[in-house]
């Protein structure tokens, strides 16, 4: 049957290759000659013996085709993982945030900030809670990065060279003005929604403590939703406003 490598990875030893009937078959290095594991990368073809074993379906005899290839930046994943499953970490800057006392706030600023400056990638994600003047505080750390892998062209269409240096380059530049900026907040203790915060949600919290006669239950959920939504971009411009006049 022929098929195309879906996945692969060396360090682990095994990968995916999606057949021309539409499955997914378990590829491991056992089945591998050596002649052959230069040419085991994403989108090669490959000719292999379809089998089954109590575990699913698997691949035999695999022959893969010899094909040019590309190096390309992999789409924006996150990971607990300090090391991506596959793929090559080129740069990675670690980056914590101050403290936040909406938790979904404090995520998609962090995802945001990453995306922003250039990275494929957070590996190594970690949270931590904390009592800030008796509120429950919340921070995000983890390592930025350009993650990138190898690609087989089959066809003869041009292709363009990834320009990872300058990449690197200014991804390194914005991230590390980005973990300075972070950790002054942390020094300064300046925390977004606690007493002592950077203060964009003072309305936020008059409209909260507000008498309930004054207000609805329905207008009070819509205000902190827009309150939220207007946090979340309020920041992320502060932030590149900030990063860029550095």
């Amino acid at each position: 049957m022929n098929g195309t490598i879906q996945s692969y990875s060396n360090a682990h030893n095994y990968g995916f290759i999606i057949g021309e009937d539409g499955n997914s078959y378990f590829l491991h290095k056992s089945e591998i000659n050596d002649i052959h594991a230069n040419h085991i990368v994403k989108g090669a073809m490959v000719k292999f013996t379809p089998a089954s074993n109590p575990k699913g379906l698997v691949a035999k005899n695999p022959i893969f085709e010899t094909c040019s290839t590309i190096k390309i930046k992999t789409r924006f994943f996150t990971s607990r993982n300090p090391t991506p499953l596959h793929g090559k970490v080129e740069c990675r800057q670690f980056v914590k945030t101050t403290y936040f006392h909406d938790f979904n706030l404090c995520r998609s600023y962090f995802y945001e900030m990453a995306y922003s400056m250039g990275a494929t990638a957070i590996l190594g994600i970690k949270t931590e809670a904390k009592t800030i003047e008796g509120q429950q505080m919340f921070s995000y750390e983890g390592d930025f990065a350009i993650v990138t892998e190898i690609k087989a062209i089959n066809d003869n269409s041009a292709s363009p060279e990834l320009d990872i240096r300058s990449d690197c380059e200014r991804f390194e530049s914005l991230a590390l003005k980005a973990f300075n900026f972070e950790q002054n907040l942390l020094k300064e203790n300046r925390y977004f929604g606690s007493i002592n915060s950077l203060d964009f949600n003072k309305k936020d919290k008059a409209e909260t403590h507000a008498p309930e006669s004054s207000k609805n239950s329905t207008s009070k959920t819509k205000w902190n939703t827009r309150t939220l939504s207007a946090a979340i971009c309020a920041i992320i411009i502060t932030t590149a406003n900030i990063l860029i006049s550095y």
